[in-house]
């Protein structure tokens, strides 16, 4: 992905997030406001799953190993981590899932890049079964990264979807793998969030570690939770969302 992109696509994520966090509050894994308790949402959390349609970003890049959240009313939102650098510093379609929602990898610097030699990836699809007519503007969404090694957690927090422009890869219940589209600029950003159904994007650590205040070394032995939530834009309760764990060893 552009650098350029990223790094103003999160600066204004995360002022949202910065805002809207004043007025929240996590509450046994669910969004809430401070004022209304949001309604239990039941939770359809899967592990090694596929998300709908495909992948439909990048190029040869396999569906599955996903740990996903899917709403009774056909929203999904996934995670999964990946080998993003082998030995010879190139991307794998390895996951290593531990099938309950967590990602073994090796801890330490992957060459060239600096980072871990692991990476993550979210999807969501507002609307799974073609039923809801709901496209991916109609949702806030919170992602949380964790750059804290030890049990404890360290969130940077950003809504990554509502922003004025960035290079996610944007389709529908059709798009094949690989075949998703990319905003040539911030209007047809903001056409493609009011007329598309699905978002997906792949990224890592390094791209956000400017947004990290407290120094800590996410190449180092740990875990590193990553939790993404779909929200509604109206009451921010949680639509869906799902959690997992990166083990780094």
């Amino acid at each position: 992905p552009s650098m350029a992109v990223l790094l103003v696509a999160a600066a204004a994520a995360c002022q949202l997030a910065n805002a809207q966090l004043q007025h929240n509050h996590i509450q046994s894994g669910r969004l809430t406001t401070t004022t209304e308790p949001c309604p239990t949402v039941p939770a359809g959390v899967a592990y090694d799953q596929d998300v709908t349609p495909d992948v439909i970003f990048g190029t040869d890049t396999d569906n599955g190993a996903f740990t996903t959240d899917t709403s009774p009313d056909g929203v999904e939102v996934a995670l999964r981590a990946k080998l993003r650098y082998d030995s010879n510093g190139e991307p794998q379609n390895i996951f290593n899932s531990d099938g309950n929602g967590t990602y073994s990898f090796s801890a330490g610097i992957a060459v060239p890049s600096g980072d871990p030699e692991w990476s993550w990836e979210w999807a969501v699809n507002t609307d799974v079964s073609d039923s809801s007519g709901k496209f991916v503007g109609d949702y806030d969404y919170l992602l949380e990264i964790d750059f804290d090694p030890s049990p404890a957690t360290s969130f940077v927090s950003f809504d990554p979807i509502n922003v004025p422009n960035a290079d996610h890869a944007f389709g529908d219940n059709t798009t094949p793998n690989g075949g998703g589209i990319e905003a040539a600029n911030a209007t047809h950003y903001a056409t493609l969030l009011a007329t598309t159904n699905v978002a997906q994007q792949s990224w890592r650590h390094g791209f956000f570690d400017f947004l990290d205040t407290t120094g800590s070394d996410y190449t180092s032995a740990g875990v590193y939770t990553m939790r993404f939530t779909v929200l509604d834009k109206n009451t921010d309760c949680a639509v869906a969302q799902v959690e997992i764990a990166i083990l780094a060893s």
